[in-house]
């Protein structure tokens, strides 16, 4: 891989590795962090961009129609007239030919639905505007931008360019996510990409800003899942215009799979998961996810009062612990969490499996074989992102941005985030799952 504008930014004082909390509490949800949906239009004088600079940006979608809409601009009024007409009868032949493309994929094995069945939705696809909206939208999520990636490299010579890949991070809540996947963007964005920023959990649909259209545009069948893949690859598709690389967190079981065949060789991913479920259902708890809150709920660690911070805990620095009112729930809901991982695992063939406490295991103490396991971690996960074209520079940012952590924080213990933990210890060591209690004895 030819890497550009190496640098190390955050990296160097250790900034994305002191963003992240006590290993009980580390996956945040980036509420605060917005994507704008797509404005169309360009403001400005159109007459005098054509007269006097130069021509419009070329791309798959406005070439066409800026080179037609400036040579119009130099003939007389009659003609210009004939012109359009002439453009009206051509765009209407072509909406002939992509309504009869209906949802079908097409002879070249690009995808060009909208949505597959399952779950109505009220769009008239028939409709003329529909058809306009559909035809624009078939070439936001056909995924095989690869080939227009020498001309956006004139547009941001700065960077990499844009290899038309999706990069997603296959992973579930309070499981360190957060912290890795900005890890993960600090990493590309090291390495030369221009990586988009902001809203990271993009499969649930009030943080997909391309969702809503999706969801216009989606045949009246198309199911919620299949909405949240054409909006994904929308988004995909709006970044890459723009010479930027998209990392994305992206959940397991059912919603990969549809994932997977739609991008078709053009997904980069992997699975990171936390290896102690304790660690797992405390942070639950302490943000007040409904699976927490069926077995417990914070308080504050100075008293014990009960709490409504919950996951806004992490603006105010408060220190709060989990109160387990129902222990019986929280090793039913362990159990739980342990068969859906192992189920996660053999159902795809990831490119790579890393847990939360290899990635983040060198941190805490200072021996050479932990050190060895949290390098190979990153190593497999990063390499991926790379397109496997990892290079003897990539191993050594790699080393730049982990060696100021090492060694560099302390390990926390259960008996400073559960408020009843000597209950909860005895529970666990009778279910035969002491292996997850870290305590200080």
């Amino acid at each position: 891989m030819l890497l550009a504008n190496k640098r190390i930014g955050n990296w160097e004082e250790g900034g994305l590795f002191n963003e992240h909390e006590e290993v009980l509490v580390t996956d945040q949800d980036d509420d605060s962090e917005n994507i704008e949906l797509i404005r169309s239009g360009a403001g400005g004088d159109q007459d005098e961009h054509c007269q006097n600079s130069a021509p419009l940006p070329t791309s798959r979608r406005n070439k066409t129609s800026a080179s037609y809409y400036c040579s119009a601009q130099a003939l007389p009024l009659a003609t210009k007239w004939i012109v359009m007409l002439g453009l009206v009868f051509l765009l209407s032949i072509h909406l002939i030919g992509v309504d009869k493309l209906g949802m079908e994929e097409g002879k070249s094995g690009r995808v060009v639905d909208v949505g597959l069945p399952d779950q109505a939705e009220d769009v008239d696809v028939h409709s003329t505007s529909a058809n306009v909206a559909k035809e624009q939208n078939n070439v936001e999520v056909v995924d095989d931008d690869v080939t227009t990636a020498t001309n956006l490299e004139q547009q941001h010579k700065n960077v990499l360019p844009p290899d038309g890949k999706l990069r997603v991070l296959v992973t579930n809540g309070c499981s360190g996510s957060s912290f890795v996947l900005r890890a993960i963007r600090d990493f590309l964005q090291s390495c030369g990409y221009d990586v988009k920023k902001g809203v990271s959990e993009i499969y649930k649909p009030r943080k997909n800003s391309m969702f809503k259209l999706a969801k216009e545009l989606a045949p009246k069948e198309s199911s919620t899942i299949d909405m949240i893949v054409n909006a994904t690859l929308m988004l995909k598709q709006e970044a890459f215009q723009n010479g930027q690389t998209v990392v994305y967190k992206w959940g397991g079981g059912g919603i990969l799979k549809p994932l997977m065949q739609r991008t078709r060789g053009n997904l980069l991913f992997g699975y990171m998961y936390r290896k102690n479920l304790l660690d797992r259902v405390v942070c639950t708890v302490k943000d007040c996810f409904p699976d927490g809150a069926a077995f417990g709920y914070p308080v504050f660690a100075v008293n014990g009062s009960k709490t409504d911070l919950c996951f806004n805990r992490r603006e105010t620095g408060a220190k709060t612990k989990a109160y387990i009112f129902s222990i019986e729930s929280m090793i039913e809901r362990i159990r739980n969490l342990e068969k859906q991982t192992q189920e996660e695992l053999k159902a795809f063939d990831f490119p790579f499996q890393v847990t939360y406490e290899d990635l983040t295991e060198f941190e805490y103490m200072d021996e050479d074989s932990v050190w060895s396991t949290s390098l190979n971690a990153w190593t497999r996960m990063l390499s991926t992102y790379v397109a496997n074209n990892w290079t003897s520079e990539d191993a050594k940012l790699l080393k730049d941005m982990m060696h100021p952590m090492r060694n560099a924080r302390n390990m926390s213990h259960h008996e400073d985030v559960i408020q009843n933990y000597q209950e909860v210890f005895e529970a666990l060591r009778k279910a035969g799952m002491g292996g997850y209690i870290r305590s200080r004895s």
